[in-house]
């Protein structure tokens, strides 16, 4: 996932990390402890991501929040989240919630901390408190959101599409800021959450409920591309990533049709159906020619 740093952020984006071990040997949360990170001494320098662990295993007191620890918490969560999303598409769920685990740990240390450090006037990051504490809670509540489609996501395997669905409709969505200015990596991850949550939704004939989950989606990917395209669109790389955001928007648009389609077919509105059908094919066109 590419990311971009959030924008109260100073001095580039979030530090890059490969992850603890590839393959299908990796275990979920793999050097996390107990208490949510590894300890400093298995840390180096040359590896990044262990690097922002040990930073956030040696935080514990307002001296120590700093602007490294900020980045570092980001890295940390963000290849935890990475990792999850990927195993809740592959339906590795118990995989993904052990990473969401640790990742919610590592976010709720930081608001904990922050808490602190917002009652001391003279902090030396206090200029910065109240964007800071907007961002974590806005991650925070990504997290719950991705719990929600794993749980949702064991209950549909075992027959259970009705809860599953209820379990859906508990989420409450941030209203208040679009996720694309909250940062790429959180817009990037509603988009992929949004179209998990309409699949569930659709795989139980909740088709209105997909429609909508996939029309979030969509608008959600057209606001990151609207956010960002200037950025992106400094060097080939941006630009064929570019491609690939357009491509997945105009997919979102074609499959919020397709639910839509559906759910007519289902009340026998066959003369809106095909209408539905006729703009659901123009769509599937552009994703062919996107870019």
């Amino acid at each position: 996932m590419t990311q971009t740093s959030k924008p109260h952020q100073e001095g580039g984006g979030k530090q890059g990390s490969e992850p603890l071990r590839s393959g299908p040997e990796a275990e979920p949360g793999e050097g996390l402890a107990a208490g949510g990170v590894e300890s400093e001494e298995v840390a180096t320098l040359e590896d990044p991501f262990s690097h922002a662990l040990s930073i956030v295993a040696r935080t514990s007191s307002t001296f120590d929040f700093t602007e490294a620890y900020d980045q570092s918490v980001d890295a940390v969560e963000d290849r935890l989240v990475e990792i999850a999303v990927l195993a809740l598409q592959e339906l590795r769920v118990a995989d993904a919630l052990t990473q969401l685990r640790d990742a919610k740990k590592v976010r709720l240390a930081y608001l904990n901390l922050l808490g602190q450090v917002e009652n001391l006037a003279e902090h030396p990051m206090a200029p910065r408190l109240r964007s800071l504490r907007k961002y974590a809670v806005a991650q925070k509540s990504m997290i719950e959101w991705l719990e929600l489609i794993g749980q949702a996501l064991t209950l549909l395997r075992d027959g259970r599409g009705e809860e599953a669905v209820y379990l859906l409709n508990q989420h409450q969505r941030n209203s208040e800021t679009p996720a694309a200015l909250i940062s790429f990596t959180n817009a990037a991850t509603q988009v992929q959450a949004e179209g998990m949550a309409a699949a569930i939704r659709l795989a139980v004939h909740d088709f209105s409920g997909a429609r909508a989950g996939f029309d979030r989606a969509s608008f959600a990917m057209q606001m990151l591309i609207e956010e960002y395209e200037e950025e992106f669109s400094a060097d080939q790389h941006g630009i064929n990533a570019l491609r690939g955001f357009r491509f997945q928007w105009h997919s979102l648009k074609a499959q919020g049709l397709v639910a839509q389609y559906n759910q007519l077919v289902s009340t026998s509105d066959f003369k809106a159906a095909a209408r539905v059908a006729e703009e659901a094919c123009s769509t599937v066109r552009g994703v062919c020619i996107v870019g």
